[in-house]
C-alpha cells in the first residue's frame, strides 16, 4: 500500500443544503490488486476555501529605494484559495525573496466577491491566487 498526493484539484459535488459548491485537494490511498493492478482504498479530502492573506515579508537582502533609504521589507494582500492545512505553504511561495514575520501576518476567510468594490476588477477567479497586490516597502527605521 501506499499513498499519492493528487497534483490537481478535484471538483466535488456537494449536498444541497451545502451553501456553495468547493474544490478539494485529495489525497489518496493505493492497494495492489493482482486482477486490477492499483485500486484506490481511500480517498482523504481537505476542503479548498478562500482567504484574505496580509503577509509581512522580511528581505533576505536589503535593497536601496529611488529615495536613497534602505528597505528591509515588505508587506502585501493576497487572496489565495486553498485548504486550511496548506495555507502556510501557500503563503511562503509567495516570499521567495524573504522570510514571513508570522507574527505580523495575518489571514481570513473571504469570498472574492467580498472584497472592497476598487478591487474587484483585479480579482482572478478560478485561480489558486486570485488576488494580489503590489508590494508595500517600508524602510529599515520602520522595523
Amino acid at each position: 500500500m501506499f499513498r499519492v498526493r493528487a497534483t490537481q484539484l478535484i471538483e466535488m459535488r456537494k449536498s444541497s443544503t451545502d451553501e456553495k459548491p468547493g474544490k478539494t485537494d485529495a489525497s489518496c490511498t493505493f492497494t495492489p490488486s493482482e486482477k486490477e493492478g492499483l485500486i484506490v482504498t481511500r480517498v482523504d479530502r481537505e476542503t479548498t476555501e478562500n482567504f484574505w492573506i496580509t503577509m509581512h515579508v522580511r528581505l533576505h537582502s536589503p535593497l536601496a529605494s529611488d529615495d536613497g533609504q534602505t528597505v528591509v521589507g515588505y508587506y502585501r494582500v493576497i487572496g489565495m484559495a486553498s485548504s486550511i492545512g496548506s495555507l502556510r505553504d501557500g503563503i511562503e511561495a509567495e516570499a521567495a525573496d524573504g522570510t514571513i514575520d508570522w507574527k505580523e501576518t495575518t489571514w481570513q476567510r473571504r469570498e472574492p466577491d467580498e472584497v472592497a468594490e476598487g478591487i474587484a476588477p483585479f480579482v482572478r477567479l478560478g485561480e489558486s491566487i486570485w488576488y494580489r497586490s503590489g508590494k508595500m516597502f517600508y524602510p529599515e527605521s520602520q522595523s
